[in-house]
């Protein structure tokens, strides 16, 4: 089973007169596609919809879960925190002060 996520989108109005489709106006491409007898394919939705397996979301929790675990294992072992994590850290802490004043 999946679960299904609904986003809705801001998307203006959609007027089939002026949207191009593979360079024609989708009202142009209607008439065309009526006139010959030929449906019509084209599908126009603002709703944007993910699925999310249930073994892609247990994936993810256990990934998750790893990187957790490993963590703090290294912080108990005290090799978490090396030099360079921490120049990249003071780093980042100087130029979001620099970017604050």
């Amino acid at each position: 089973m999946s679960s299904v996520e609904t986003v809705q989108t801001n998307l203006p109005p959609v007027n089939p007169a002026t949207l191009k489709v593979g360079g024609t106006a989708l009202a142009d491409r209607a008439r065309l596609a009526t006139a010959s007898g030929r449906p019509l394919a084209i599908t126009l939705n603002p709703v944007d919809t993910v699925e999310i397996s249930e073994t892609a979301r247990k994936r993810d929790e256990q990934s998750h879960s790893i990187k957790v675990q490993r963590v703090k294992q290294e912080l108990a072992d005290g090799t978490y925190l090396d030099p360079e994590k921490w120049d990249r850290a003071l780093d980042r802490l100087l130029a979001d002060i620099d970017r604050a004043e």
